[in-house]
């Protein structure tokens, strides 16, 4: 006798939907997994884009701190160098507080050493190379003023193309005589009010220095200035007068009375020194770097 097989029973009808929510839910897992994997691409991109970023500024940040220890390594260079031009500067014209006079023999040596370290041979002034035509017009200061001071009120350094150039007002005090307006305004000698007005007078004139170095530190043109027309302005009060006198100029002195003997015998005062020209900066006793 057959025995008769079970019957499968159908599935149910909320045993099917269960299982589509689990698929249903089971998917929309995976998607928010997917989701979320790119959105954490995404963002470890942008992180290493960052990181990226931030590392370049760090190069860039390291670049620049290096040019600003180069730059600032180059200014303290530049101020040792412009200190060191300013001090021997200071001292040139400390020596020659009262011009050069022969009757001071180790003085005038002193400042024969100093510009030969501080000036070019070739050293351009008034427009005339050398040392010697410095020297003279210290010489004719201090030889037809019976007083005369110069003192510096500043220093001042200015930089172009890598040149120095060093700017120095100074405050001149001096008395004129007779011989010195023969020597230095021979053309107001008709004018025998205006001789009057100035004799034995004491003036005080705002002056300067321009002193130009060359790139080994040596001075290769020097330019001098005076606020003369002011100065006798204000002493005299005539601007008449004054014009005249700041009109005034280092003449070839050998025609005026008197004045070829006086300046003969300065210079055979010098040359009676016979002073030793040869230098260094140590015997000038100049500020070395």
């Amino acid at each position: 006798m057959l025995t008769k097989r079970p019957r499968k029973e159908a599935p149910r009808a909320d045993d099917s939907a269960g299982s589509t929510d689990l698929e249903e839910a089971e998917a929309a897992r995976k998607q928010r997994r997917r989701d979320q994997v790119r959105i954490n691409q995404r963002n470890l991109r942008q992180r290493q884009r960052m990181l990226n970023g931030l590392e370049e500024d760090v190069k860039t940040i390291e670049l620049e701190i290096a040019e600003y220890d180069k730059n600032l390594q180059q200014l303290r260079n530049l101020s040792a160098r412009d200190d060191f031009f300013v001090s021997n500067f200071a001292q040139y014209l400390h020596v020659h507080l009262y011009g050069v006079l022969p009757t001071h023999p180790g003085r005038v040596s002193e400042q024969r050493r100093i510009s030969r370290f501080l000036f070019r041979d070739d050293v351009m002034y008034g427009g005339v190379f050398g040392h010697s035509y410095i020297e003279d017009q210290w010489l004719k200061w201090a030889g037809f003023h019976p007083k005369f001071k110069l003192v510096p009120t500043g220093f001042e350094v200015m930089h172009s193309n890598e040149a120095a150039v060093i700017r120095v007002p100074v405050e001149i005090t001096f008395v004129m005589t007779r011989l010195t307006i023969e020597a230095m305004y021979p053309h107001i000698l008709a004018r025998e009010d205006i001789v009057q007005q100035i004799l034995g007078q004491e003036f005080s004139t705002q002056a300067g220095f321009l002193a130009y170095y060359d790139e080994h530190g040596q001075i290769e043109r020097m330019e001098t200035w005076a606020d003369l027309a002011t100065t006798f302005s204000e002493a005299i009060g005539t601007l008449g007068a004054s014009a005249l006198l700041s009109d005034s100029e280092y003449r070839d002195t050998s025609h005026i009375r008197g004045v070829q003997a006086i300046t003969a015998n300065l210079y055979r005062q010098l040359e009676a020194m016979q002073l030793d020209d040869a230098s260094t900066p140590q015997d000038a006793g100049v500020v070395m770097l």
